[in-house]
């Protein structure tokens, strides 16, 4: 496959160094490249600041790399100096390009502005014989270059690309990769598989011994799934891990192209046509936002209560009083009369939670991170009891990403896609 293709990010933007703005690009680009089989090599972050610019760049030509792609300063304002800065590196001259500009005047036409900025079109100052890159979600295009490296005389192909991830994202989709694609074949296959419900150790336990010299695997844990990252230089070898890896973990296995168990559970509700609803109070509306950012949600979910105060899960959800004196608001009998949700929707399928996510509120009996989860699926109920630890924030996502995939569990079950054996507890009435 011939030398490794180097690919170099230079991130521009003094809030990314002071830290006012997460790089969410970089995350993005990297990924992307890594499922068409090419690895990030360099990453660079610096201020809009000329200087600073131009010697990244003298690094990047000095030392051969073949694709350098940057993001940020492509605005109108007086920081917004990349563009600029790379024509007078390469010594480009800068032109106005018509089209940018009609398309800058529409832009602000249609916002009913009596008068448009003169900065604004700076955005439309492009180096000459560049190849112009639309941007449809926003007014600074990006743009497409190559130029031959000062020491090696290869060409380079440098891409210049606006910061906001909204208009990054489908302009590096649609035309940065086409065009890496046209010029370099891919060096390495990936394949990237997601697994719920398990800790990262027991994952890299469990497909430990598939790694070889031919293929690497790369783990990334998070709240919703662990990620292994398949990759190697034969399509072949990546396929044979892939499958020996989907066997070991098959039970746990998110479908190709889901990554979170939101997003599993939407599909499963779809597929079987169940009207899902839940009750929340620890977790205060995150299962329903996790839910709602799932495309195609409003086909299953029908709504959710948030009770927080004891008051409301009495007069919303009908919790006894005698339960909440009796046993508490943070309890097993509290969660499961909360499943009355599922009568105010009229809904097959529902999740209740209730807990103390800190960091004050805890007592001996039940201490922070004491959460209760009960899950309802057509007359099968089932409810757990947990401990969780860590931050509030990390309390209440587990709680919400639990209650997920008990009821996924049940519902695998119930369609004779897991058996009784494979997920076994007591707690399951019919």
């Amino acid at each position: 496959m011939g030398n490794k293709i180097k690919i170099a990010v230079i991130s521009i933007g003094n809030e990314l160094l002071r830290g006012f703005t997460v790089n969410t690009n970089l995350t993005y680009i990297g990924s992307e490249l890594l499922k068409k089989g090419f690895d990030l090599t360099l990453c660079i972050t610096v201020n809009d600041d000329k200087e600073e610019i131009s010697q990244q760049l003298d690094f990047l030509f000095n030392n051969n790399f073949d694709i350098i792609i940057t993001t940020g300063g492509l605005g109108p304002t007086v920081d917004d100096i990349t563009s600029k800065t790379i024509a007078d590196y390469l010594n480009i001259e800068m032109k106005i390009n018509e089209n940018i500009k009609k398309n800058i005047q529409q832009y602000w036409q249609k916002r009913k502005c009596k008068k448009i900025p003169e900065s604004v079109y700076n955005q439309a100052l492009i180096p000459a014989d560049a190849e112009i890159l639309p941007n449809h979600h926003g007014t600074a295009p990006g743009i497409y270059l190559q130029h031959c490296s000062k020491t090696s005389r290869k060409p380079v192909s440098i891409f210049l690309l606006p910061g906001p991830p909204r208009e990054l994202k489908p302009i590096f989709s649609n035309k940065v990769l086409p065009a890496i694609l046209k010029i370099y074949s891919a060096q390495t296959f990936c394949k990237t598989l997601a697994i719920r419900n398990m800790p990262e150790s027991l994952v890299e336990e469990q497909s430990s011994g598939i790694a070889n010299d031919k293929v690497k695997l790369a783990y990334c844990a998070s709240y919703d799934s662990v990620k292994i990252y398949i990759s190697g230089k034969s399509q072949k070898e990546v396929e044979k891990a892939v499958s020996t890896i989907e066997k070991k973990l098959k039970l746990n296995l998110l479908p190709d192209g889901i990554f979170t168990p939101a997003e599993y559970l939407v599909a499963l509700l779809i597929k079987y046509n169940i009207s899902f609803s839940s009750a929340e109070s620890c977790t205060g509306g995150m299962i329903a936002s996790a839910i709602t950012d799932v495309p195609g949600a409003s086909k299953c979910f029908k709504g959710s209560v948030v009770s927080y105060a004891n008051e409301w899960k009495n007069q919303l959800l009908h919790v006894s009083n005698e339960t909440l004196l009796n046993y508490g608001a943070v309890s097993k009998e509290c969660v499961t009369e909360m499943l009355k949700v599922a009568e105010l929707y009229n809904t097959v399928a529902t999740v209740a939670v209730t807990g103390i996510a800190g960091p004050e509120g805890g007592t001996e009996q039940k201490p922070v991170g004491t959460v209760f989860i009960a899950v309802k699926y057509k007359d099968i109920i089932k409810s757990e009891k947990f401990l969780f630890s860590g931050s509030r924030e990390s309390i209440r996502i587990k709680a919400r990403n639990n209650a997920f995939n008990m009821l996924i569990n049940i519902i695998l079950i119930n369609h004779q896609l897991m058996t009784q054996t494979q997920y076994s507890d007591n707690d399951i009435k019919k």
